[in-house]
């Protein structure tokens, strides 16, 4: 049985982070990554605030140094964890991605002809085939094959996607494989969900189109999203005169998450920054609860974002609704001015709060609290490490965290399980 120092779990920044520095210390790391691409969430950003800085390019220098040292296993789940004295017995599933990346060239000839096109996680900007790469992420250059949504498995004859391809990559014959091995150590990275804004039927978000997340805003600016950076209202194709960014969606609620999702104030932020860059001549609103923007060069981008003329109302409106099918409309009470805004805009934007993805591991089962957040040895002094002995949880799985302290409790993973390794605690 091959045997390996650690497992990680989760192929996002935290989840790379950990695995670099425990390369560079030495150990023997086993990386799995449910999707086909490194990156996480964060591969799908347009840019990280507050430094505007590309996320690609954060993401492809992380991901080029995983690439050199760790052994990586994408598309795939943990199947099984078992103790065996010191080790854990670990049980990968790799999901067939019918396409065979030893011979595919990248040319994307199948995606264009693909006859399938259905959502992507839900999100009504962005249709995609059943062979697909994951949009917005500069990493996701070899498509894969959704078993569950391709004609040829539902016993249709369809083979469009194997008879163009130049290089006879298609592989329909393809079966999942399963690899066992033993580990020492595991550490948890697998992020975070973006609340479902459906939940909250006074939203409209399903009712109308240009209702949109935050997410969506990132890959309609992305250079590399679905309408090749132009910011675009979902009903016409045409850029929108007035935007509203509606923080605390789903946030902050008694009805939905508790907690606040911590970034949400500067995405906010952000994303206005990103329309009056593309459009300066629109009209941007902010509606929040409290401005929550703590952090080096934080206030300066709060700062920076305000005198760019977004206006800023300390409100939430308790309903959002169709105007027309190219307006929506909203009434706010300013808590800062005392005055009733009513407002018609052309698009809106959700900044959903986010939910631990610590769940999504059912092979370990890790104590979590009413906030369904994984519990911790010590809550103040150490937050990383979980009751069962040498599993680790990180990043966003962890707790609502940002890109920098996601980042930073990966490097303190890796330094406890070096300390741990040598005999030190």
């Amino acid at each position: 049985m091959d045997e390996y120092d650690v497992l990680v779990i989760g192929g996002g920044v935290a989840g790379l982070q950990a695995s670099i520095d425990l390369t560079n210390a030495g150990f023997k790391v086993y990386l799995v990554e449910k999707m086909h691409a490194l990156g996480g969430h964060t591969a799908q950003l347009y840019k990280i605030a507050p430094q505007l800085i590309d996320s690609s390019k954060v993401i492809e220098d992380l991901s080029s140094k995983a690439f050199r040292n760790v052994k990586l296993a994408l598309y795939s789940n943990v199947g099984s964890v078992e103790k065996s004295g010191d080790y854990f017995i670990v049980e990968v599933e790799e999901e067939p991605k019918y396409v065979s990346w030893s011979k595919c060239n990248g040319c994307l000839k199948c995606i264009e002809k693909c006859p399938i096109k259905t959502s992507y996680n839900s999100m009504k900007i962005v249709n995609i085939p059943a062979i697909y790469t994951i949009p917005g992420n500069s990493l996701s250059g070899k498509p894969v094959i959704d078993g569950k949504r391709c004609l040829y498995f539902k016993g249709e004859s369809c083979r469009i996607c194997r008879e163009i391809c130049p290089v006879n990559a298609i592989d329909f014959s393809q079966k999942p494989l399963t690899s066992t091995f033993k580990c020492r150590f595991i550490i948890i990275a697998t992020g975070f969900n973006m609340y479902n804004p459906s939940k909250i039927g006074e939203y409209s978000y399903d009712k109308h189109p240009n209702i949109i997340t935050g997410l969506e805003l990132e890959l309609i600016s992305n250079p590399l999203g679905p309408t090749k950076g132009s910011i675009v209202k979902p009903s016409s194709s045409k850029p929108p005169k007035s935007v509203a960014i509606v923080s605390c969606v789903g946030s902050r609620s008694e009805k939905h998450l508790k907690h606040c999702c911590r970034i949400g104030c500067t995405t906010s932020l952000k994303h206005a920054y990103y329309i009056l860059d593309k459009l300066p001549e629109a009209e941007v609103y902010i509606l929040y609860n409290d401005m929550r923007v703590p952090g080096r060069s934080y206030e300066e981008f709060y700062r920076f974002a305000r005198d760019k003329g977004v206006t800023l109302i300390r409100g939430i409106p308790s309903e959002i609704r169709g105007a027309s099918d190219e307006e929506v409309s909203m009434k706010i009470y300013d808590e800062a001015s005392s005055k009733l805004y009513r407002l018609n805009v052309d698009l809106v934007i959700l900044e959903v709060g986010m939910e631990t993805n610590i769940n999504e591991v059912k092979a370990i089962n890790i104590p979590v609290g009413e906030d369904k957040y994984p519990e911790s040895i010590k809550p103040i002094l150490n937050t990383i490490e979980t009751p069962i002995p040498n599993i680790f949880v990180i990043g966003c799985a962890q707790a609502p965290l940002n890109i920098v302290e996601s980042i930073t409790q990966a490097q303190a993973a890796t330094s406890k399980i070096i300390a741990k390794y040598r005999g030190c605690i």
